[in-house]
């Protein structure tokens, strides 16, 4: 079985798209940690990490060598209302072949 260059690029596509797929959920997960950190006794109760400044992770392991993401947050409102907008954008590939995904995601404090 031959596989013709059309064929070829779209099968690359698929597999660069899926990858920065999951690069930008590993950024959103990293943004939620960050947001929702875990209690511990020195901090019974942390405070969220949000900046709107780009927070930009190279990968290196097997899998998303060759990718990376970008997070950005924002809060909207402010105390008990607050809200937190996530934007984790997942980039592999380069030149012809380079594929973006973007995940939105949306969190609220849990007004404690």
């Amino acid at each position: 079985m031959k596989i013709s260059w059309s064929q070829s690029d779209t099968t690359t596509r698929e597999v660069l798209g899926t990858r920065a797929w999951l690069a930008a959920n590993s950024g959103t997960e990293m943004a939620m940690a960050r947001l929702f950190p875990l209690v511990t006794a020195e901090s019974p109760i942390p405070s969220a990490d949000c900046s709107a400044t780009p927070v930009i992770v190279p990968f290196n392991d097997k899998g998303l060598s060759g990718c990376s993401v970008s997070v950005t947050c924002q809060v909207e409102g402010t105390g008990e209302l607050a809200q937190y907008r996530v934007e984790s954008k997942g980039m592999c590939g380069s030149g012809a072949h380079k594929v973006v995904r973007v995940q939105e995601s949306w969190a609220r404090g849990l007004g404690l």
